[in-house]
């Protein structure tokens, strides 16, 4: 998606706001991030790719409907007067964020998946126990980590 229309649409749901690319880059990036925090992946921040004019990570539907509403969101947590805003356009940005991660999760890119973070617990290395009586469940030792 050309940057000047994800800059439109953020422009639209910030009521009587119009600010420029620079202005908002922060706040995409804030979004962005949130985004690789839930899919575990590294895609880049609009920073990142200075001069670009276009963001074609990932799909459009997900520009619009999660980096936007995230983007205001971070936008309106700036704002001294933007709480109240801030509170609806959060619902939107986490209904995305869940369809994005529902849908989109399973099939990030090989070359954006963040190897580093891949979300396993430590285990002690000592067997599974059985509990006093049959009918109780295992006890497992995580190494204390839970």
């Amino acid at each position: 998606m050309l940057i000047k229309d994800i800059i439109r649409l953020a422009n639209k749901k910030l009521i009587d706001e119009q600010y420029s690319y620079a202005e908002l880059e922060p706040y995409l990036d804030d979004a962005i991030d949130a985004i690789n925090r839930e899919l575990n992946s590294i895609y880049p921040a609009f920073s990142e790719a200075p001069g670009a004019s276009d963001y074609n990570y990932f799909p459009a539907r997900y520009i619009r409907t999660v980096v936007v509403p995230g983007a205001v969101y971070h936008r309106y947590l700036t704002d001294d007067g933007g709480v109240a805003e801030a509170t609806g356009i959060y619902q939107q940005f986490m209904e995305g964020m869940f369809y994005m991660v529902r849908d989109y999760h399973a099939i990030v890119p090989t070359e954006y998946q963040d190897s580093t973070r891949m979300g396993t617990i430590a285990y002690s290395g000592e067997p599974a126990t059985r509990a006093e009586e049959d009918n109780k469940p295992y006890n497992i030792n995580f190494g204390g980590l839970l």
